[in-house]
């Protein structure tokens, strides 16, 4: 089994090592667009859910098995004599993960604005329909 030497990177680390010649000397902000622009192309999206596929066929436990187990974890949470909130809200924060809700996405707007972070398509369209003044 051959090891990805991106595995566990966060995606501007992956940005930096598939790219480092547009990398080296870049300002952080212009790296962190670039590398979440990148990891919502629906090739880069489709491609991680092959190389996803794969590892779940090798390991026998697929994403389904992960989500119905966080499904699980956070019911004992609610239910119990103590009610474990932080519990319940931690395995619905990574069902969420899991399902690819949470993903972080950056539009600059403009070089001298701060770049605005959005974490959900509802977020990003209507980003999208903000006309400048």
């Amino acid at each position: 089994m051959e090891i990805d030497p991106n595995l566990g990177l966060t995606q501007l680390q992956c940005y930096k090592n598939a790219y480092p010649t547009q990398a080296h000397g870049s300002k952080r902000a212009t790296l962190e667009v670039n590398a979440s622009a990148k990891a919502a192309n629906n090739k880069i999206i489709t491609r991680l859910s092959q190389l996803r596929s794969k590892v779940e066929d090798r390991l026998s436990y697929s994403a389904l098995q992960s989500f119905n187990k966080l499904n699980e974890i956070q019911d004992l949470a609610l239910t119990g004599e103590k009610k474990e909130l932080n519990a319940a809200l931690k395995a619905e924060h990574l069902k969420g993960e899991l399902a690819l809700l949470y993903i972080k996405q950056t539009k600059e707007l403009n070089p001298a604005q701060t770049n605005i972070i959005v974490s959900s398509e509802e977020d990003k369209e209507a980003l999208d329909n903000v006309k400048p003044r």
